[in-house]
């Protein structure tokens, strides 16, 4: 049997400036370009893995989840759309796409999704109820329907 190695993925070196003019400026050399947070760090190496590899999914779960935390919703949201289009019948994908058009406040799209994710299969009913990226959709009247609960009049 003849198995093909895995593929390495690279991060584009090219953004991460490691030259180095005197040993004793290499922290603040290389820190400089994440001397943000932690967050920012994170979301530049996943972007350079994507920019490599723009169809790995598991980088772009993690890197959408990243921008919603960022509070990069647009960014969240078109990596999410991505997701759907590549996992069609993924119950999280959609329930995730669901969360960013909230955050966006395109809510006709997030009911539609949120729909469609619990028809594929979605039953974290209390994560839902819970979850603050969907703050904007429970304020809507439609969130009592789409649990089937009567709305008081």
């Amino acid at each position: 049997m003849n198995h093909k190695p895995a593929e390495t993925v690279r991060p584009l070196w090219k953004h991460w400036d490691f030259t180095i003019d005197n040993a004793a400026d290499a922290p603040s050399r290389v820190l400089r370009r994440f001397d943000k947070s932690q967050l920012e760090f994170e979301i530049a190496f996943l972007e350079d893995i994507l920019a490599h590899d723009p169809t790995h999914l598991d980088t772009m779960k993690l890197l959408a989840e990243l921008y919603t935390r960022n509070r990069q919703f647009r960014q969240g949201l078109k990596l999410d759309r991505q997701i759907v289009a590549a996992l069609p019948r993924d119950a999280t994908a959609h329930y995730n796409l669901a969360c960013s058009l909230s955050l966006t406040n395109r809510l006709d799209e997030c009911f539609k999704r949120l729909n469609q994710a619990i028809r594929l299969g979605y039953r974290e009913y209390e994560h839902m109820a819970l979850d603050p990226d969907l703050e904007t959709a429970r304020k809507d009247p439609r969130w009592a329907a789409l649990f089937g609960i009567p709305t008081q009049v």
